[in-house]
């Protein structure tokens, strides 16, 4: 029975060995497994956080670029206002209201004036608008053409289609009628 006790004892002797070695290949393998996830969580921290370096990095450019075009967009857009402004400033209301005026005027003297050639009536319309006389223009009224010369005060027509585009010879002055256009550039 000592034989039996002995076998015995070495048994669980050589059983206790067994899982002592078990148990130390499970602690090497938790302290492994513990040192994989750590060193795995601190590259992939570090990979987050250069990723992330490198987005804010990115955004920051490209947000600079925007702003840097829309304050170009913005200031190109001022300085064509502010081109607009000081034309709209130039204007003279009195000058281009008094001008409108001149322009109504001469085209109801112009008028009359044909259809009193036309219809053969006295030539007797100067006397009342004598600013008139100075006019050196020619206005198409129909087929005919009406020129009213600044030495005489007579009225003469052409019925002659080949002059549409003739301008009148005026005095030009800073006003609404005579601004150059806006080019943008």
């Amino acid at each position: 029975m000592l034989l039996c006790a002995i076998k015995k004892a070495q048994y669980l002797n050589i059983q206790r060995i067994l899982n002592l070695l078990k148990l130390l290949k499970v602690e090497n393998e938790h302290w492994r497994g513990t040192f994989d996830c750590n060193w795995l969580d601190k590259v992939l921290e570090e990979q987050v956080i250069d990723f992330e370096q490198r987005k804010i990095s990115d955004m920051k450019i490209m947000f600079t670029e925007f702003v840097n075009i829309e304050l170009i967009f913005h200031a190109k857009a001022l300085k064509i206002l502010m081109r607009a402004y000081g034309f709209l400033q130039e204007i003279d209301e009195k000058q281009d209201l008094e001008e409108f005026r001149n322009r109504i005027s001469r085209f109801k003297a112009v008028c009359v004036a044909v259809i009193q050639s036309k219809l053969g009536l006295p030539n007797d319309q100067t006397q009342n608008f004598p600013e008139r006389t100075q006019i050196n223009r020619k206005c198409k009224l129909q087929t005919g053409y009406v020129t009213l010369g600044p030495e005489s005060d007579e009225l003469h027509t052409e019925d002659s289609d080949t002059n549409v585009n003739v301008y009148p010879m005026e005095k030009h002055h800073k006003s609404l009628f005579h601004k150059k256009p806006l080019v943008c550039k």
